[in-house]
Order: C-alpha cells, then structure tokens, then sequence
C-alpha cells in the first residue's frame, strides 16, 4: 500500500500530535500529580508525627505523639482560605463528641494573623487542641487548605484528605474510628 502525496501533510501533522502528546504524558508521568507527590512524599516522612506545634493561647506544644492511645485528626485550616469552611470544624466537633476517648482534634491554624485565629476560637469554641500549623504545613509542602491527616494509634499515618470536606469524606473517618 502506497500513500499518496496529498495524504502525506495530515498523516505527518497527526503523527506529530501524537509525539506531542506522548511527550506531554511522560513529562507529567514522570513528576506525578503535584497532589500525589504530596502525598507520597508525606507518608514517607515519618518525622511528621515527632514535630512540635506550638499551643494557641497557651505557652505549650503538642504533637500527633502526644496522644498515643488514640487517634488522631491533624486539620491544618485557615480562617482566610476560601475552601474552609467552619461546617469543617463543625462536623469534627461531632465526631469528636461521638468518640470522646478515641479521637484527637489536632486543629493546626495556618498563616492566619494571631488575633483572627484566637477569635475563631473563642467564637467556636470547639472541643480541638489548637495549634499553630504554620511551620508545618510549610516545611511538608502541604499542598492545600484545608488538609486532614489521620493517625492511627502508635502513630502511623492513615489516611490524607486534601480539600472541602464533604459527606464521604466524613463517614470514612467515621469508618476509621468504629474499625479502632
């Protein structure tokens, strides 16, 4: 079979965009989904677990190791990102309420100006440990707000959930807790 000349421009420009294509594909391939770079990248890190936080109105640090019998939920949140929403924090507060001696609520405030997150805080009074998440989220590359780790007891790490948190995300973690 023999191509003729005129077929040859479209035949050469989809065989371009094919290579194109591929090139493209590996380029991405190779660094993955910057949201599963993260992801991989923190859940080799077990170093996450042994990091300090300083205490929101207090003159402590807490971290996930504190809590070694339970587990534990780090919520890095700001008040100022769009994506957060305090329907977040109200729906952690209910399962915190529903599972007292299992679960910790690690609620780790990012890059918020310190009056802001303290008056969040008197305003919601929530049953969290507030902490200041900054240097964290920072240090680990967390790739968005809001982001929520899960540690099992001992402290090893669950699950991620990156984003609005919505009803499935919710009854995963309640899942986590009845498993535990």
């Amino acid at each position: 079979m023999q191509l003729e000349q005129k077929h040859w421009i479209p035949v050469l420009a989809i065989l371009g965009l094919l290579i194109a294509a591929m090139v493209v594909y590996k380029g991405l391939s190779d660094n993955g989904p910057p949201k599963l770079n993260f992801k991989n990248n923190l859940r080799a890190q077990d170093s996450l677990r042994s990091q300090f936080m300083p205490v929101i109105n207090g003159n402590d640090s807490l971290r996930v190791r504190s809590f070694p019998n339970k587990i534990v939920i780090l919520d890095f949140w700001a008040a100022y990102a769009v994506s957060f929403s305090p329907k977040e924090h109200r729906q952690l507060a209910q399962l915190k309420h529903a599972y007292p001696d299992d679960v910790a609520i690690l609620a780790a405030d990012v890059e918020d100006k310190p009056q802001a997150a303290k008056k969040y805080i008197r305003r919601h009074n929530y049953p969290f440990h507030y902490v200041d998440g900054t240097k964290l989220f920072n240090r680990f590359q967390i790739s968005r707000i809001p982001t929520q780790l899960v540690f099992l007891p001992g402290g090893h790490l669950q699950s991620i959930f990156t984003g609005t948190a919505d009803s499935t995300r919710m009854d995963s973690l309640r899942a986590i807790l009845k498993k535990y």
